[in-house]
């Protein structure tokens, strides 16, 4: 199965989660609307949990908010060079690019970094998809690409 997240919109948000993870457990409730919900302000957010292989998927689907493509793909973990969870990637679907990356600490931080790509990006071109990675945001994380 190819992994392809941008072809449901402009912008993907690709949420890296998993459901033994502590730390995600408030991405999974943001992502769904949960008691205090967050406009990712994308086109499309797309929740990756590992593979069945290493996930239960009866506890994915349990946990998959409704109306949030959840994909089970072990694939899209090593395309996208994630270390683990929890972990974003916004997609900018106009150019296949991924535009920005990191360690989620919290739903609001992820908000922060996707208007700030998207200044960056429409400030360096006025249009999405003609762009490079967008790498310098004072919270980077260290460890990304």
């Amino acid at each position: 199965m190819t992994f392809d997240p941008v072809s449901r919109g402009d912008w993907a948000l690709l949420l890296f989660l998993s459901t033994g993870c502590e730390g995600c457990a408030d991405i999974w409730r943001a992502a769904g609307g949960g008691e205090e919900p967050i406009d990712f302000e994308v086109s499309s957010v797309v929740i990756v949990t590992p593979g069945e292989g290493n996930e239960d998927a009866a506890v994915v689907r349990e946990r998959s908010p409704e109306g949030v493509l959840t994909v089970m793909s072990d694939e899209a973990w090593s395309t996208y060079r994630v270390f683990g969870p929890p972990f974003f990637v916004l997609v900018d679907g106009a150019g296949a690019e991924v535009v920005t990356e990191g360690v989620i600490v919290s739903p609001r931080e992820v908000v922060e970094y996707v208007r700030w790509a998207k200044r960056k990006v429409l400030a360096r071109s006025g249009v999405p998809g003609r762009h490079g990675p967008v790498r310098d945001h004072p919270k980077f994380s260290p460890g990304s690409r």
